[in-house]
């Protein structure tokens, strides 16, 4: 999956388009950033991502988009 396909992701999840998000776009700059966000995510990284290992401690520290798309990149 590339990164734009990776961006879309995340805006859905966020609920806002993918044009106002870049990788620089601070999480808490965006409403919908909240714990039912964070939870989707949880599932999102594991369901596409096979990312059973992403917890609250990684979540907590979760300050950028390009935060979020590392994890789906690592392992």
């Amino acid at each position: 999956m590339n990164t734009p396909e990776k961006m879309e992701l995340v805006a859905d999840l966020l609920s806002v388009s993918a044009s106002e998000l870049t990788p620089e776009t601070p999480l808490k700059s965006i409403d919908t950033w909240d714990s039912m966000a964070a939870l989707s995510l949880v599932i999102l990284l594991e369901e596409q991502f096979g990312r059973a290992d992403v917890g609250g401690s990684e979540i907590k520290r979760l300050e950028t988009v390009a935060d979020i798309l590392a994890l789906m990149t690592s392992a």
